[in-house]
């Protein structure tokens, strides 16, 4: 209860400063997916709160792409999953693309309360949700009830907002459901991953919306190189 009302009260604090210059969200770090994950309460809205979290970071996806996954959009393959996004922000003819999920490395004998493996995690959800066709990510009532209607993407980013509250993050108005993304993006590059391949991920067209992330990443590592005393 302290959560929602501490949700409540950030939300109104965004109202008030709408119409004002929007900043970019901060990146989500594994150390927060990981705390987020931890402390998911309830048996149900858990496991959905945990595959959405790993999935939409795993993905980097965004949370109208994360709201309008489907079971018939799932591969499921030796090494993890494929989704099919049908369309997307960037994709004006409607093409699509297939996003990868990959299987997590933590062994299979591992608590399913403390996995990160996005693909055990949806895996989890589905089977405890009875999900076989439709919309994958659903609402969840007070009773522990699933329902047919999906999640909106406004629901994404209150979900993640509650999981980082639950994680002990104060200022809540630094992240938004697009920290998910831009997590992927900025762990994937702080990696070694290739750019073109951070991008195959995203669906990024160019470099230019990957460059904030980038020079962020680059920046925190040039000032822990600085701080040697060499």
């Amino acid at each position: 209860m302290k959560a929602n009302r501490r949700l409540a009260e950030v939300f109104r604090g965004i109202r008030v400063k709408k119409g004002t210059r929007q900043e970019g969200k901060e990146a989500v770090t594994l150390e927060l997916i990981r705390r987020m994950v931890d402390t998911a309460e309830g048996t149900l809205t858990a496991s959905r709160d945990r595959a959405l979290i790993l999935i939409g970071f795993a993905g980097g996806l965004r949370r109208s792409e994360l709201a309008g996954i489907r079971c018939e959009h799932l591969t499921w393959h030796a090494r993890g999953i494929t989704i099919t996004l049908p369309r997307s922000k960037t994709d004006q003819e409607g093409q699509g693309r297939e996003v990868e999920i990959a299987r997590g490395a933590q062994p299979e004998h591992t608590p399913l309360a403390e996995c990160t493996c996005p693909v055990r995690a949806l895996e989890q959800w589905l089977r405890q949700a009875n999900i076989m066709s439709g919309t994958v990510f659903r609402k969840v009532n007070r009773g522990e009830n699933v329902q047919t209607a999906g999640l909106n993407p406004a629901s994404v980013a209150w979900i993640l907002k509650r999981a980082l509250a639950r994680a002990g993050v104060r200022d809540l108005l630094r992240f938004g459901a697009h920290s998910l993304r831009s997590g992927f993006a900025t762990t994937a590059f702080g990696n070694g991953v290739p750019e073109f391949k951070i991008r195959q991920q995203t669906g990024h067209k160019t470099s230019r919306m990957l460059e904030k992330y980038i020079r962020s990443e680059q920046k925190a590592r040039q000032e822990a190189a600085s701080s040697l005393g060499l």
